[in-house]
């Protein structure tokens, strides 16, 4: 059995309650959008206008939300440009 959850760097919440539950129960987990919807890729920036190819910049308002709520975090932010450094680094 497999659990397919949010789960990024960006997208943790499962870590409480979700994941403890599964390894107890032994339900393997498929983490769903690890790159955050493309927010840890580095392909966005803050205050800036995302591109219309892009899941943030669509005119899905589902993907409107979740890259708000994304963007809305300096926590998020400082998390995106230190695995954006590392990358570079790497």
């Amino acid at each position: 059995m497999t659990l397919q959850q949010q789960y990024s760097l960006l997208s943790r919440e499962s870590e409480h309650d979700v994941i403890p539950a599964a390894l107890h129960n032994n339900v393997s987990l498929l983490p769903w959008s690890p790159l955050a919807d493309g927010f840890l890729t580095g392909k966005y920036q803050r205050g800036s206008t995302p591109a219309p190819d892009t899941r943030a910049g669509s005119a899905d308002e589902l993907y409107q939300w979740v890259s708000a709520e994304y963007a809305a975090s300096d926590r998020n932010w400082h998390t995106i440009d230190t695995v954006v450094r590392i990358a570079r680094e790497v």
